[in-house]
C-alpha cells in the first residue's frame, strides 16, 4: 500500500475505536523499498504525527536483516510503538542457515537481539525454531538450543520440518527421523516455558497498560500488555476495548494476574 493508504486507513481505524494497530504484511522491514525515498520508520513516523488519539502499533514479523538501527530507536523513543518484536530465527546453525536460504548467521541474529535489548528495557523478542531439517545433527541442534537459551527470548514457536513437494529440501538427503524432530521439539518447547517465565516474573509487583480484550467470568477480565503478556484481573465494570493500568501480583498458567490501579 501507498504511505497516504496507511495512514487513512489507520485513520479509519482509530475513529472506529480500534485500539492497536498491527502492521503486517510480506516483509515489512523493507516496506518502502519500492517507493524510492521510504521505509518502514517513516512510515510509522507518518502515522504517528498524522493520526491522534489513544492507540498502539504493533509489528509483526520482522526478518533479522530487515532490521536498521533506525528501526531500534524509534520504537525506543515512542511509547504507542509496542516493544514487541518477533524475529524468525528457524535455526542456530550457520550450517543448516546456509542451507535453508538464509541470509543471515548466528552471531548477525545474536548481535541483532543484543542491540535491541540494550536500547529498550525488557523487550518481549519472540522467535521461530524449525527442528529436523534435512542434515540436521545433533551438533547443528545444540547450536540452536545453546543460542536461545543465553538470548533474552520472551518465547518462540517450534516446528517440525516437513517435507513439501517442489521446495529444495524437499529433494535433500538426511531426513531427519520423526522420533527425533519430537525429542528435539519438545526439548525446545521446556526451555520456551522457562523463558517465559522467566521473562513474566521480571515484571512482578510492576505496573503494565493493557489493552483489554475479553470478559472470562462475572468480573474477570483478561488483556494483553504493550509487551506481549496476557493479563487477567478482576473489575465491576465492562472494560472490554480500553486501555488500563495493572500492577502484576502473581505469575500463574502462562498468565501474569494483576489487579487495577488508576492514575
Amino acid at each position: 500500500k501507498l504511505p497516504q493508504d496507511v495512514v487513512q486507513e489507520v485513520q479509519q481505524l482509530v475513529e472506529l475505536g480500534y485500539k492497536e494497530i498491527i502492521l503486517t504484511g510480506i516483509h515489512i522491514g523493507s516496506y518502502g523499498v519500492d517507493l524510492g525515498n521510504y521505509n518502514i520508520v517513516k512510515i510509522i513516523e507518518t502515522i504517528l504525527n498524522q493520526v491522534s488519539g489513544e492507540y498502539r502499533i504493533r509489528l509483526s514479523s520482522i526478518e533479522p536483516a530487515e532490521f536498521s538501527p533506525s528501526l531500534i530507536s524509534l520504537v525506543a523513543e515512542k511509547n504507542k510503538i509496542c516493544p514487541h518484536f518477533h524475529i524468525p530465527l528457524q535455526s542456530g546453525s550457520n550450517r543448516i542457515l546456509r542451507e535453508m536460504n538464509r541470509s543471515y548467521t548466528q552471531s548477525f541474529y545474536q548481535d541483532l537481539v543484543g542491540s535491541i535489548a540494550s536500547k529498550i528495557p525488557n523487550p518481549a523478542i519472540t522467535t521461530d525454531v524449525m527442528v529436523g531439517f534435512p542434515t540436521e545433527g545433533e551438533e547443528d541442534f545444540r547450536h540452536t538450543y545453546r543460542l536461545i537459551e543465553k538470548l533474552p527470548i520472551f518465547d518462540l514457536h517450534v516446528f517440525r520440518y516437513s517435507r513439501r513437494p517442489g521446495t529444495k529440501a524437499a529433494t535433500m538427503s538426511g531426513m531427519v527421523p520423526e522420533e527425533e524432530k519430537k525429542i528435539r521439539s519438545r526439548k525446545l518447547l521446556e526451555l520456551a516455558e522457562q523463558k517465559r517465565l522467566k521473562y513474566m516474573n521480571l515484571f512482578l509487583n510492576k505496573e503494565l497498560k493493557i489493552l483489554v480484550e475479553e470478559k472470562i467470568g462475572n468480573t474477570a477480565y483478561k488483556g494483553l500488555s504493550d509487551n506481549y503478556i496476557q493479563v487477567v484481573f478482576n473489575h465491576g465494570n465492562d472494560l472490554r476495548g480500553q486501555m488500563v493500568k495493572a500492577q502484576i501480583l502473581e505469575i500463574k498458567n502462562n498468565q501474569a494476574i494483576g489487579k487495577l490501579v488508576t492514575d
